[in-house]
C-alpha cells in the first residue's frame, strides 16, 4: 500500500508541473498573436491534457483498489468480532 501512495504522490507532483507548464504555453500562444501557433498550442495542450487524464486514472484506480482493501477488512475485523462475542 505505501508504493501505491509513493506512486500517486509522483502522479501528483507530474501533474501539477504538466499544468504549469500547459498555462505558460497558452499564456505564450496568446500573447504570440498568431493563429498558427495558437492553434499548435492548443493542440499541444490538448495531448497533454489526456495524458494526465491518463495519468490520473490510474491514480484513481488505486484509491478504489485501497478503498475496497481497507472496507473488506473492516468487514472482516467486524465479522470476528461477532465471532469472539
Amino acid at each position: 500500500m505505501k508504493k501505491m501512495i509513493e506512486e500517486c504522490r509522483e502522479h501528483h507532483g507530474k501533474a501539477y508541473k504538466a499544468i504549469d507548464q500547459m498555462m505558460m504555453k497558452l499564456e505564450e500562444g496568446q500573447r504570440s498573436n498568431d493563429a498558427s501557433q495558437m492553434r499548435a498550442v492548443l493542440e499541444d495542450s490538448q495531448n497533454r491534457l489526456a495524458d494526465l487524464k491518463q495519468d490520473m486514472g490510474t491514480c484513481m484506480n488505486m484509491m478504489s483498489m485501497m478503498d475496497r482493501m481497507d472496507s473488506g477488512m473492516g468487514e472482516m475485523g467486524g465479522m470476528r468480532g461477532g465471532m469472539a462475542a
